[in-house]
């Protein structure tokens, strides 16, 4: 009768041990996935910077890797941060881990001209790439959806025209305008909402 009392016990006490070695675990490993899954406008600029490149990388943009910091801007909701891309091609970041937590928007701004070789596909590609890093929470065929059935990305237009959508609290932007030159702009943004 002891051994099978104390045999119960035992099963008790391990099933008890167990349970909180694993939901312990459970809450380390959910812990280190929620940190590597951050959104665009919720890192530094330095990670942002070290993120575009092995993104870039990944999809064959080598051309277009390199961030080159350009400048600091005090704005109202703090510190926007500018880099180069390519001639013509800049990308903009006011973190809300440098604002305090108030705000974040990341954007990619570029000219396409003739006078530039290829200006039209850098534009186009870098564009796409801040909307396939902007939030990695979400299917590669999502961001897929978004930078190209939503946003437009892939096409020219000879008027001015803007298309935004939002998704699971982030606001997508994309600006396309034609001066009348010939020369046009695209200029994408991912916000917090």
């Amino acid at each position: 009768m002891k051994k099978i009392l104390v045999s119960i016990v035992l099963v008790f006490c391990l099933s008890a041990v167990t349970s909180c070695f694993t939901a312990d675990t459970t809450a380390v490993v959910e812990a280190k996935e929620k940190k590597k899954k951050k959104i665009a406008y919720e890192m530094t600029w330095k990670s942002f910077k070290k993120k575009w490149k092995k993104e870039a990388k990944s999809y064959e943009l080598d051309n277009i890797s390199k961030i080159k910091n350009y400048e600091v801007r005090k704005t109202n909701s703090g510190p926007a941060k500018y880099g180069i891309i390519k001639e013509d091609l800049y990308v903009g970041l006011n973190t809300n881990t440098d604002a305090g937590g108030d705000f974040g928007a990341v954007s990619v701004s570029g000219r396409i001209t003739p006078d530039i070789k290829n200006s039209d596909k850098n534009v186009m590609n870098a564009c796409a790439l801040l909307i396939m890093m902007a939030d990695p929470t979400i299917s590669f065929e999502k961001r897929k959806k978004i930078a190209f059935d939503k946003l437009k990305l892939d096409k020219r237009y000879d008027a001015p025209i803007t298309f935004e959508y939002s998704y699971k609290g982030v606001k997508y932007t994309a600006e396309h305008k034609i001066h009348s030159n010939g020369i046009g702009t695209m200029f994408v943004t991912v916000k917090e909402e």
